[in-house]
């Protein structure tokens, strides 16, 4: 039994971890439960870092990056983070749980019925994208000054689908922003090639252009 599994329905600080679904080279996420007041249960997802790699500052600094962008970010279409925090060497983030499926599985699932996407899902689809991003692009701190978010990683992975039809941006784990402390390193591409935009696979600077570049690119696919 592998040690997440081992924890599964054990307290995680404030946290209950209920169910591991999802897991890379960087980090694990979880459905998760946290304990509120009167007996109040929230369900909630937890990114965590893998214990190896919590002790390297670097991509510790990186990760807690992603939470500070987010924390300030409040939009309908983009999944809120509301904790960072670390629990026995291990850092983690605490996010809303949006039941339904990301656009990849959605589309992986049309195509087993061999059922294509109504060009009118697409546009109601790609307008919620588009919301959120022109406010991610427009963003600016406590002190009015602009944030220079770009997403750069803008593809079906990312963008949860509710059972409701909501469609909300999560990820901000390679985003872009003057406020972070750690760059990415020169010459290393970040992002899934299929949707990247041009200046991205050739090492130039991305730019808000660069995640509409990628809303197109999610668009063609859907409809073709």
């Amino acid at each position: 039994m592998s040690e997440s599994a081992q924890e599964i329905g054990i307290p995680f600080g404030r946290y209950r971890l209920l169910e591991r679904i999802g897991t890379g080279g960087m980090g694990e996420i979880f459905r998760a439960e946290m304990d509120g007041p009167a007996g109040i249960k929230k369900r909630v997802v937890i990114k965590r870092v893998l214990p190896h790699l919590s002790r390297d500052e670097r991509f510790v600094e990186r990760f807690l990056d992603e939470g500070r962008l987010m924390v300030q970010l409040s939009h309908g279409n983009v999944i809120p983070v509301f904790d960072v925090g670390v629990f026995q060497g291990q850092y983690f983030l605490a996010m809303e749980y949006v039941e339904g499926l990301d656009l990849a599985e959605l589309r992986a699932a049309y195509m087993e019925v061999e059922t294509e996407f109504a060009p009118e899902a697409v546009a109601s689809v790609m307008e919620m994208v588009s919301k959120a991003l022109d406010y991610v692009h427009n963003c600016r701190d406590a002190d009015g000054n602009p944030m220079n978010i770009v997403h750069r990683d803008i593809s079906p992975p990312n963008l949860m689908v509710s059972v409701a039809g909501e469609v909300k941006i999560l990820d901000f784990g390679i985003a872009r922003a003057r406020t972070h402390v750690v760059e990415s390193m020169p010459g290393l591409l970040v992002g899934k090639m299929g949707y990247m935009a041009p200046e991205q696979v050739t090492g130039g600077d991305s730019s808000p252009l660069s995640d509409i570049y990628g809303v197109g690119a999610v668009a063609y696919e859907l409809l073709t």
